[in-house]
């Protein structure tokens, strides 16, 4: 069996959003929030993302739900150089 050397630098990984009180995500406004954190994750650990807020689904009362995409991100770790 091979020992991994090589291990890569990354943000603490959560199941939640560990906010309190719990915020919304899924307007755009809690969208731009949690992608300016994601943003700051990274940056704290020394990498650049840009994720991206987009429009994922229409919601109740047709208003639209928004998520964050993460396109320099493959399974959740920024892809090798």
């Amino acid at each position: 069996m091979t020992k991994r050397t090589n291990k890569m630098r990354h943000p603490p990984f959560f199941s939640g959003t560990g906010d309190a009180p719990a915020r919304d995500y899924l307007t755009k406004d809690g969208a731009q929030a949690l992608a300016a954190k994601i943003r700051a994750a990274w940056a704290q650990v020394g990498y650049f993302v840009d994720p991206v807020v987009v429009e994922v689904a229409p919601g109740r009362d047709r208003r639209a739900l928004f998520g964050v995409r993460m396109p320099e991100l493959v399974n959740g770790l920024v892809k090798a150089p």
